[in-house]
């Protein structure tokens, strides 16, 4: 796993387990917590054979200490209706986690117990959406928190 510096175009490498790898690499999407240091994953569940989805969500965290990423996979995501997932995560300053559902609506998520609880419709029907994170908290979510 690496960490990029787009203003000065350096890389970091950083060590992590073989299970964190895959949840990385199965990602739907990630947002950081910039209060707590930590990024967030929201990956599908494999099955044990590592070749199917389960139809499960759930969030994985990482710290990060020295060149070391730390993973700990955390709760299952309830709370969606039964076919629905998250297209997008984010985390406001306060911490809070949102999803973006591919019903188009807005929930908050609570990211110890994976908890999602819808906020209301975003009035817009949505197709696709990608989820990224970087330096700086987006915008929308300085206005929404």
């Amino acid at each position: 796993m690496f960490s990029f510096d787009p203003a000065t175009g350096s890389a970091e490498q950083w060590t992590v387990s073989d299970e964190s790898l895959m949840a990385v690499l199965n990602a739907s999407t990630a947002a950081y917590d910039y209060g707590t240091e930590t990024m967030w994953v929201y990956t599908p569940e494999i099955n044990e054979a590592g070749t199917a989805f389960t139809g499960n969500y759930y969030l994985y965290s990482f710290t990060f200490s020295g060149t070391e990423a730390i993973g700990a996979q955390g709760a299952f995501v309830t709370g969606l209706p039964s076919d629905g997932y998250f297209f997008s995560i984010v985390i406001d300053k306060e911490g809070q986690m949102y999803g973006l559902g591919t019903d188009g609506s807005l929930y908050s998520v609570d990211k110890e117990s994976g908890q999602a609880t819808a906020v209301g419709s975003t009035g817009i029907e949505v197709a696709d959406a990608d989820g990224c994170t970087g330096r700086r908290p987006p915008t929308i979510m300085r206005e929404i928190g």
